[in-house]
């Protein structure tokens, strides 16, 4: 009976020493990590010379809405170690992001004329579908529109590849 007595004691004693240890080297109340917010970019990874539309993920910082982050980060591109990782996108640097409306249910992406500078149609269809697919993910519930110098759109590029609006039509 003894040894049971000695070894509850050293394990309380061990407990009772972490529990202080704990507490006097200042650490906080304990907390399960949060979740953060996130929200999916989608880039092009090309395999054998077929184009793979895949997501990556970014934070959203508090006080930013998630359809800005998203379509912020998908016109800057992919970061250095996605590209060392083989993501590419087919929306030209000369894309900017003019502004973002978001009023009742409705957001309207008004991007500058270099969306639809160089590339043909395969890369029209590739970054139309980056935008579409980043969009579905960071919208919520609104309606995505998306305007080219402030003037919705139907096609984009000089070959005329249709654009779906709403974006994200159900």
């Amino acid at each position: 009976m003894s040894k049971f007595k000695n070894l509850s004691t050293i394990i309380l004693a061990v407990i009772l020493a972490v529990l202080l240890g704990y507490f006097l080297l200042g650490a906080r109340e304990l907390k399960t990590p949060e979740l953060k917010n996130l929200v999916k970019v989608y880039f092009v990874k090309y395999d054998e010379q077929n184009p793979r539309i895949e997501a990556v993920k970014r934070n959203v910082p508090s006080g930013d809405t998630k359809i800005n982050v998203a379509v912020t980060e998908l016109l800057k591109g992919p970061s250095q170690s996605e590209i060392e990782e083989g993501y590419r996108t087919e929306i030209p640097a000369s894309a900017k992001l003019k502004s973002i409306l978001q009023d009742d249910g409705k957001v309207i992406i008004n991007l500058s004329k270099g969306f639809e500078s160089g590339g043909g149609s395969l890369s029209m269809s590739i970054r139309t579908s980056q935008l579409t697919k980043t969009v579905n993910g960071a919208a919520g519930n609104s309606l995505v529109y998306l305007e080219i110098e402030g003037r919705q759109i139907e096609a984009v590029g000089g070959e005329g590849v249709m654009i779906n609006q709403p974006l994200n039509k159900k």
